[in-house]
C-alpha cells in the first residue's frame, strides 16, 4: 500500500472556514444540551485532525491568541500551503504536522492534552485501520472533560448514493488524468445518465439532487468520491467508536438541532420521544429526516449542567452580526428563520446592530418571548446557520486584535492572485465569517489606509486588480462595468465598514 492508503492526494482539498469547528460553538452545542463547557477564559489547547489547507485551523489560531492550537495533515502540499499562511500572518500558537494518523496515535511527536479535537469529514473518507488510530489518539490526548467535534458522511441519508459512487471509481479507474480530470469525465456520465431518464435517477429523487451536486467544486467532489475508503456509517457506529475513547454524545454542532422538534410534525415528535434508547432515539430521527451529515459533539465524561447555571451561562452570552443589517431581511432567505414573526425581526436586529449584544437584553425585548434560551436564541441559531450572525461564549475573553489583522491582511492581500481564502477572522466573535471577494479587495484597502473613504477613488484603484484576475467570470467582471463598481463600492464603505470595525477586522 502507497503512502497515500487509498486517499486522494493529487488535488488539495476546497479551502474554507467551518464555523462550528469554533470553541465557543462547540460550548453552546454542550450548554444547550444540558453539559458542562470548557471554560475559554483560561489559556486552553486546541487540536484539528487532517486540517486540509488550514483556513479554518488558521482563523481559529488568530482570533484566540492566548490558546494554543495545533494540528496534523498528511498531504505535504497541505501542510506546507497553511504553513506558509500562518508564517505570513506571524501566528506563533499554531503547530502544524505533517503526521498521519498512525504516527500520530503512536506518540511519535510529543504533544499535550487536548482541551477540543476536531475532524471535519475525515472519519468516513480513511479505511477502518485509521478509525481505530483516530480513536487511539482521542483516548490518548484528549483532556477528561474535553470536547470531540466530528463532521461525518451518515446514514440512511446517503444510501442512494452507494451506486453513484461505485461508478466514479469504476470510471475513474480506467480514464487517464488526475482526480479533476476524472471528476470532469464523471460529471458528463451523471449529466447523460439525467438527460437519458435512467430508471435508477428518476426512481431516486436524492440521485437527482446528487447529479445537481456534480456542479460543485471539482476538488471537493474529488475527496467525496473518490477515496478508496470511502463509507458513509450511522450515528450508532460512531458511539460506539468513540465509546472505547471514553467519549459521550452530547448534541450537535449544527446548533438548531437543539430545537429540533419545531422542525417535524407533532406525530413524528412523539414518535421519537417514545424511544427511550438514546441511540435508537437518534437512529429513528435520522430514518424520519433522511440524515446525510452529522455534526455530533461528544464529551468524554460529559457533566451535567444545572438549569441555573445553564441560565446564567447563555444570559451573559452574547451574539453578533457577521452580515450588514440591510441585507437581513425575510425576503433573503429561502426558508426565513421561523423563531419571529417578520414584524418582531427589527427590534432584535436593531439591538444587534449596535454590536455584540447579549442573549439577555435581546429575550427582554417588548416583542420577544421565551427568556434566554426561546424565540430570541432559535432566531439567533438559525442567521448563524446563514452565515449571518456568530454565537459568542461568555468566557471568552478580549483578544488582541493584531494577529487577527495580520491574518486578514495577508487573506485581503491574496484575493488579488485569486479566490480561495472566502473567510476573515474576528478576534470579537473567536470566529471566521464569509466575505465576497470584492468585499476583502476594500477591505485590503481599509487595512493599508483606514481613512480611506472615497468610493470613486478606490473603485479607480480596484478597477485593474479587478482586470487582472483571470479567475473572476466574465460574466461577472461585466457587471460592474460603468457605475456600478463605485455604486457597490459605495454600499461597502456605507453597510460594511461600520460591522468590520465590530468585528475587530478594521481600526476603529
Amino acid at each position: 500500500m502507497s503512502w497515500n492508503d487509498g486517499y486522494v492526494t493529487d488535488t488539495p482539498y476546497p479551502n474554507g472556514v467551518f464555523t462550528a469547528m469554533a470553541p465557543s460553538q462547540l460550548n453552546f452545542s454542550c450548554v444547550l444540551n444540558g453539559y458542562k463547557p470548557v471554560s475559554l477564559a483560561s489559556p486552553f489547547k486546541y487540536f484539528e485532525l487532517g486540517f486540509g489547507l488550514g483556513q479554518t485551523l488558521t482563523v481559529l489560531a488568530a482570533a484566540h491568541p492566548h490558546a494554543e492550537f495545533f494540528g496534523a495533515d498528511f498531504m505535504p502540499a497541505h501542510v506546507s500551503g497553511a504553513r506558509e499562511l500562518a508564517h505570513s500572518a506571524g501566528l506563533s500558537n499554531l503547530t502544524l504536522l505533517e503526521k498521519s494518523f498512525e504516527q500520530l496515535a503512536n506518540g511519535e511527536v510529543a504533544l499535550p492534552e487536548f482541551d477540543f479535537i476536531t475532524l471535519h469529514g475525515v472519519y468516513t473518507w480513511v479505511s477502518r485501520a485509521n478509525q481505530q488510530h483516530i480513536v487511539q489518539f482521542l483516548a490518548r490526548y484528549l483532556k477528561p472533560g474535553g470536547v470531540v467535534y466530528v463532521g461525518y458522511n451518515t446514514l440512511p441519508g446517503w444510501a442512494t448514493a452507494f451506486p453513484i459512487q461505485r461508478l466514479v471509481r469504476e470510471l475513474a479507474a480506467v480514464h487517464p488524468g488526475n482526480s479533476l480530470q476524472k471528476m470532469t469525465d464523471f460529471k458528463s456520465l451523471m449529466a447523460a445518465l439525467v438527460d437519458v431518464k435512467a430508471d435508477f435517477v428518476t426512481g431516486h429523487p436524492d440521485v437527482g439532487r446528487l447529479a445537481r451536486g456534480f456542479n460543485d467544486n471539482a476538488a471537493y467532489l474529488a475527496h467525496e468520491y473518490l477515496n478508496e475508503h470511502w463509507q458513509p456509517i450511522y450515528h450508532a457506529d460512531l458511539v460506539r467508536d468513540l465509546s472505547e475513547a471514553k467519549l459521550d454524545y452530547v448534541g450537535s454542532a449544527a446548533l438548531s438541532q437543539s430545537f429540533w422538534q419545531a422542525t417535524l410534525s407533532p406525530e413524528q415528535v412523539a414518535l421519537i420521544n417514545s424511544i427511550g434508547n438514546p441511540v435508537v432515539r437518534e437512529a429513528t430521527r435520522d430514518l424520519i429526516c433522511n440524515t446525510k451529515f452529522r455534526k455530533d459533539v461528544f464529551v468524554r465524561g460529559a457533566r451535567p449542567l444545572s438549569a441555573r447555571d445553564r441560565t446564567a451561562w447563555l444570559s451573559e452570552a452574547q451574539a453578533a452580526l457577521v452580515a450588514p443589517r440591510v441585507t437581513i431581511t425575510p425576503e433573503a432567505y429561502d426558508n426565513p428563520p421561523k423563531a419571529l414573526a417578520p414584524a418582531q425581526w427589527p427590534a432584535v436586529l436593531d439591538a444587534l446592530e449596535t454590536g455584540p449584544t447579549r442573549l439577555s437584553t435581546l429575550s427582554q425585548l417588548p416583542s420577544v418571548q421565551g427568556g434566554v434560551d426561546g424565540d430570541a436564541l432559535r432566531f439567533c441559531i438559525t442567521l448563524q446557520e446563514y452565515g449571518d450572525l456568530t454565537l459568542l461564549d461568555p468566557t471568552l475573553p478580549a483578544a488582541d486584535p493584531e494577529p487577527a489583522r495580520r491574518l486578514n491582511t495577508e487573506i485581503t492581500r491574496l484575493a488579488h492572485l485569486h479566490n480561495h481564502f472566502t473567510s476573515l477572522c474576528s478576534p470579537v466573535t473567536g470566529n471566521g465569517f464569509h466575505c465576497g471577494r470584492l468585499v476583502r479587495l476594500v477591505t485590503a484597502r481599509l487595512l493599508q489606509d483606514p481613512a480611506t473613504s472615497d468610493a470613486a477613488r478606490l473603485s479607480a484603484e480596484l478597477r485593474p486588480v479587478l482586470d487582472a484576475c483571470t479567475d473572476i467570470d466574465p460574466t461577472e467582471l461585466a457587471s460592474l462595468e460603468g457605475d456600478a463598481l463605485p455604486a457597490l463600492v459605495a454600499q461597502i464603505l456605507r453597510h460594511r465598514l461600520p460591522l468590520l470595525k465590530q468585528l475587530g477586522v478594521c481600526a476603529d
